[in-house]
């Protein structure tokens, strides 16, 4: 990737509009696939003024005898925030299970620093322990 004179990595602007027709981002089809693996959960597409990523969630009800019954909420949500004058990449990821907060996290590295392969990794890392506290929580 071609760099600016202050070494941060330079973009052309247009987004994932470069990216071929069908592929993903290395985050999404991983929270794409713990989706296909765990019926229920719905995937979203996240861009908003907080950032751009995906999430999963899904709702679940128990009735109790008396016709009362209980919601449950479950979500992954991770998010890449916009960029800022600290030029970091800054990832945060939110895991909520039965409506009980499991982590909330934030990770960055400079921009001239960033190791793509290893911040991949990373991620895939919390999607598979949201899916291990899911499994273990049910």
């Amino acid at each position: 990737m071609p760099t600016r004179s202050d070494g941060i990595p330079q973009t052309t602007g247009k987004g994932d509009r470069t990216r071929p027709a069908g592929e993903q981002r290395p985050g999404e089809a991983c929270l794409r696939q713990l989706a296909d693996q765990l019926p229920g959960f719905r995937l979203e597409t996240i861009v908003s003024e907080r950032g751009w990523g995906a999430a999963l969630n899904r709702d679940d009800i128990k009735l109790r005898s008396g016709g009362a019954r209980t919601n449950y909420f479950s979500r992954l949500e991770m998010l890449i925030r916009p960029a800022s004058a600290y030029h970091v990449l800054d990832l945060t990821a939110k895991a909520t299970v039965r409506n009980k907060e499991l982590f909330n996290r934030s990770h960055f590295q400079r921009l001239t620093e960033v190791d793509l392969t290893s911040f991949t990794e990373m991620i895939d890392l919390w999607v598979l322990e949201y899916a291990e506290l899911y499994a273990a929580k049910r």
